[in-house]
């Protein structure tokens, strides 16, 4: 604290006037601090950086003088020591483990284990990230519905700010993160609807208030307040019987189709692995070092994590 007042000070003995008058007005309000306690100088540090800005003095100078330069300018929570173990080195991912040398049967390798591990409560979870046409991107959580050699499928509202954003620009990235297994899939690549059929074939299987919920919901739309929503539940559970919800035709399915898949597992130590599929393309020499020859037109390889 000693040291930390001593820097104050000789930050503001300086000749100008400003200086002089505002290390004078702060001087022994920061050394009664001091010598009261911690918390009385945290409080004196931050009333003093806020009359600080209004003077026109280096902010970055004032927040290091004062000690508080570990600290946001904003006073943000400070959450950088938090971490947790990830997989030791006796637990690497190689390219010896690969189940498969296309992505879609390693993603069925680490689906299935996903969805067989404690504490893995959704696996099909997936943040979509998706980009207007000038590049504005948005993110939100959807479940996978189907994955295989022609994508990865997820149904939603058409009218929706995704649904939007997707007709306008048809690409998106997939992020599934299974945490008590420290591993993350990321798919990158365009975008199409599925077939009129196969969002029948979807709506019919959902339970009946998950069909009415499409109904109730125009998805993004801003309303008034939650009974909005449950006067319409009303009217439509007045209108429908079960069985017999016919899927509205805002609603349906998309398929992400990848031109790229990696696959990422962590390590304690940060020197994560991180092993990325890609489609084949014409230059690529494939040489079983740097580029190694996949199998259905697919590389792989190892990026710097």
């Amino acid at each position: 604290m000693v040291s930390t007042c001593t820097r104050i000070r000789s930050m503001f003995r300086r000749p100008d006037t400003t200086n002089t008058l505002f290390y004078s007005s702060l001087s022994s309000a920061i050394s009664c601090s001091i010598t009261t306690s911690s918390v009385s100088y945290i409080r004196t540090c931050r009333i003093y950086c806020r009359v600080f800005s209004e003077f026109s003095f280096d902010k970055n100078m004032a927040h290091t003088a004062l000690g508080t330069d570990k600290m946001n300018a904003n006073w943000e929570t400070d959450i950088g020591g938090m971490r947790i173990k990830y997989k030791d080195k006796s637990e690497t991912f190689t390219e010896d483990d690969l189940k498969s040398k296309e992505p879609f049967g390693q993603f069925k390798a680490w689906f299935d284990e996903a969805t067989k591990t404690p504490g893995v409560l959704e696996p099909n979870a997936m943040c979509l990230a998706t980009a207007t046409r000038d590049g504005i991107p948005s993110a939100r959580f959807v479940l996978l519905k189907g994955f295989g050699p022609d994508g990865f499928k997820f149904y939603t509202n058409y009218e929706s700010r995704k649904g939007q954003e997707l007709a306008e620009n048809p690409q998106a990235a997939l992020t599934f993160y299974w945490e008590p297994m420290r591993r993350s899939v990321r798919i990158e690549g365009r975008v199409e609807k599925t077939s009129s059929a196969d969002g029948d074939e979807y709506f019919r299987a959902r339970p009946f208030h998950s069909q009415l919920g499409a109904l109730a919901s125009k998805q993004s739309a801003i309303i008034a307040g939650r009974e909005t929503l449950m006067i319409k539940e009303r009217e439509l559970l007045a209108q429908h019987t079960e069985g017999q919800v016919a899927r509205p035709e805002c609603w349906g399915g998309y398929r992400v189709i990848p031109r790229s898949i990696e696959f990422w597992q962590g390590q304690s130590d940060r020197l994560h692995d991180r092993i990325r599929f890609r489609r084949r393309e014409p230059k690529d020499k494939p040489d079983g070092i740097l580029i190694h020859e996949g199998t259905d037109g697919w590389v792989y390889e190892r990026l710097s994590p």
